[in-house]
């Protein structure tokens, strides 16, 4: 599928990378509206290179206070879900955290998904390599790949962009 990932978006809250059909989400703060939107276009872009189907990957850090998302955020995300869960083949997000609160969250998501019920394979992880291996199992063509999980947790560890300024409006 290639040698490996290839960033797609570089945002200080939210970076994209795509290794063939995989797609690897790595939220670091709060998105703005417009970066759901941008996430949105890329997906798109890479289902039509992949009529087959896509997997995805969430990766997100609970070390880092996140709250609620804005109302409009929270609609993109249910059209983006909906539009989405069609073309995929598997879906993880990891919640990488100990504690109470991280087990909250992770249980929280789990209740989400099960009433939300996607049609794709999803699971919530505490850890990045169980994701990958259980993708594995319903992907074949991340099958094939050894070192795959080492190679996302490489590219997951490098620093955000500088964070900047920026207003709510755009």
């Amino acid at each position: 599928m290639g040698s490996g990932l290839v960033e797609v978006i570089s945002l200080p809250e939210l970076r994209l990378a795509r290794w063939g059909s995989l797609l690897v989400q790595d939220w670091r703060g709060q998105p703005f509206l417009r970066d759901y939107q941008r996430l949105g276009e890329a997906y798109r872009e890479i289902i039509a290179r992949y009529p087959e189907g896509i997997s995805s990957l969430g990766l997100v850090r609970l070390d880092r206070q996140l709250g609620s998302p804005e109302a409009g955020i929270r609609e993109e995300a249910r059209k983006q879900f909906v539009e989405f869960d069609r073309h995929t083949v598997a879906s993880a997000v990891v919640f990488d955290g100990g504690g109470f609160s991280a087990r909250t969250v992770r249980t929280f998501v789990r209740a989400v998904l099960l009433f939300a019920q996607p049609k794709a394979p999803h699971k919530v992880f505490a850890e990045l390599e169980p994701a990958v291996d259980w993708m594995s199992g319903i992907d074949e063509r991340m099958a094939a790949e050894q070192g795959l999980s080492a190679m996302i947790r490489s590219w997951w560890e490098q620093p955000s962009p500088e964070l900047s300024i920026r207003s709510k409006a755009g």
